[in-house]
């Protein structure tokens, strides 16, 4: 995929996600992967944004916020 092919991937994303509410699947110290992958779930859908991008989005849009959340595994 090409730069440009991704921009316009990520534009049909956005204008997607402007036809919906997506207030029920932010709440607070949800993970950005958890809500997209409720998002994904919910309506059949699948992201070509990345989540930095979902981030953005999600800011511009709902104004917001999210942290930084450090973890350690076993493996």
């Amino acid at each position: 995929m090409t730069y440009e092919e991704h921009l316009a991937s990520i534009k049909k994303d956005r204008e997607f996600l402007d036809t919906k509410d997506l207030k029920p699947f932010i709440q607070k110290n949800k993970s950005i992967y958890d809500i997209i992958e409720n998002i994904e779930k919910t309506f059949n859908f699948s992201f070509y944004m990345d989540s930095w991008e979902l981030i953005e989005y999600l800011g511009e849009k709902y104004n917001t916020k999210f942290y930084a959340y450090q973890e350690q595994r076993v493996f």
